[in-house]
């Protein structure tokens, strides 16, 4: 299974859904999601941004008072996703026997720390992918700019990838855009 996420910061630009089909297509993607669409998405609207062979809905998680900043979409070859989990800064589902989790990390320290204690699957024996923008970094020299990551932030997102058995992998495409 092959799992595309953007941060596409805006997905009412002809150019970013050209260039989200294309990457689809050439990456064979299974799931996309999409961090940042900057629009809120209804009935009428998901019409517009759907992706030839993924299926008629989309998870998200707009309110009714908010856009939402995730949005999750599945091919039409995949069972449909259990929705576990829906936040402002995640969302889980379960596909066949695996989790995976979508986020989009506030860089507010104390709502970062609500994900950490939503994003806690404890001793549960289930392959997990988390994947997102944490909006901070493990170490240095995956930061570009700006101020020194404070040591308590990074060590609390360490802490939280050991006590859920996770390690980070490598990713495809540009850095520091």
């Amino acid at each position: 299974m092959r799992i595309f996420l953007w941060n596409i910061n805006g997905i009412v630009r002809e150019e970013a859904q050209c260039k989200l089909k294309e990457l689809v297509k050439e990456f064979k993607s299974d799931i996309i999601g999409i961090a940042e669409p900057r629009v809120y998405l209804s009935s009428r609207s998901m019409c517009r941004f759907q992706v030839d062979g993924f299926n008629n809905s989309i998870i998200h998680n707009s309110t009714v008072t908010t856009i939402g900043n995730l949005w999750v979409m599945w091919s039409m070859n995949l069972p449909e996703p259990v929705v576990l989990n829906v936040s402002r800064q995640a969302i889980t589902i379960s596909v066949e026997v695996f989790y995976i989790s979508l986020v989009h990390v506030s860089s507010i320290q104390d709502t970062r720390r609500n994900l950490w204690r939503q994003l806690n699957i404890g001793a549960q024996q289930v392959p997990w992918l988390v994947i997102g923008d944490f909006n901070f970094v493990l170490c240095n020299v995956e930061k570009k700019g700006g101020a020194t990551p404070r040591t308590t932030v990074v060590n609390e997102f360490s802490d939280w990838m050991d006590d859920n058995s996770l390690f980070e992998a490598g990713s495809l495409g540009c850095n520091f855009n």
